[in-house]
This record gives structure tokens, sequence and C-alpha cells, in this order.
């Protein structure tokens, strides 16, 4: 089997303490597989944050991320998350090669980067 690349989809997670889109909102990159990152980093600084990813609106005045587990990063809004962060099909995120991340079965594969558009979840909690 040829080996193609990880792939990720990014989504709009509430954290359901009002109905507004707030500090504590995230941003949730899920890859289709375990990739090579050393889980159990509980803090990464935006400035750690944006020099692996670009996303093509601004997510929030300040935020932090961190891997939950092999394959998920979650980015958490510190502060007043961008209006123009929607779900309206335009938004994307660039995981970029500083990020080095590759599939953990395939260490030898190349430094994977590519982005996804954020088309799932909200913001805003469901009443």
């Amino acid at each position: 089997m040829q080996y193609v690349g990880l792939s990720f989809t990014v989504t709009a997670r509430d954290d359901g303490a009002n109905p507004t889109a707030d500090a504590g909102d995230s941003i949730v990159l899920e890859f289709d597989e375990l990739t090579n990152v050393t889980v159990g980093t509980v803090y990464i600084d935006a400035t750690a944050v944006d020099a692996v990813l670009t996303m093509s609106t601004p997510f929030a005045s300040a935020y932090h991320g961190n891997w939950t587990d092999g394959r998920t990063l979650k980015i958490v809004a510190d502060g007043v998350i961008d209006p123009s962060f929607d779900l309206s099909g335009t938004v994307y995120v660039t995981v970029l090669a500083t990020m080095n991340i590759r599939p953990l079965a395939n260490a030898s594969a190349p430094v994977f980067t590519d982005y996804a558009f954020l088309l799932q979840g909200g913001f805003y909690d469901r009443m």
C-alpha cells in the first residue's frame, strides 16, 4: 500500500458557558490517524500555535492549544473570537511543515502540510 498522507478536519466547539462565541470556545483539528506528536503537552501558547498553523481569518484575540491525544489538537480561545471566524465555508486552517507531523505508523513519511476548511460545529450554545 502506497502512503498518501494524513488528512484532518477542523470543527468549531462551544464550551456551553453562554450563547455567544467567546473565551473557552475552541476549534479542534482531528487527524485521520495517530501522529508522531508527543501527547501530554498541557499548554501551547499562541506564539507556538502560530509557528505551526496559519488561519485564513484570525481566530481570537488570544488563544492557546493542547494535544488531547495523538490525533487531536485543540485550540482554545482565551479572548474574543473574531466574528468573521465562522462556518461560511471561507475559513480554513493550514498545518505548516514546521509542525513536523507524520503518521505514527510511518516515521519515514514526508512531513505533513495541508489545509482544511472549517465546516463543522459551531460556537453558539444550542437552545
